[in-house]
């Protein structure tokens, strides 16, 4: 269903996020800085997790 939705756009969607593991963004920035894992964020509906880059 996500491949037909994108052949009919709608204006007042959100964008599509697609969820990165702290891991898997640490090996892509291996040479420019480093990742910390500060914790799970909840409030309300909102849920995330919060990293710290660091150079």
């Amino acid at each position: 269903m996500w491949y037909a939705e994108k052949l009919f756009p709608r204006s007042d969607r959100s964008p599509v996020m697609i969820p990165h593991s702290p891991a898997s963004l640490a090996h892509g920035l291996r040479d420019s800085g480093r990742i910390r894992d500060l914790g799970r964020i909840t409030s309300g509906f909102y849920i995330s997790q919060a990293l710290e880059f660091s150079k």
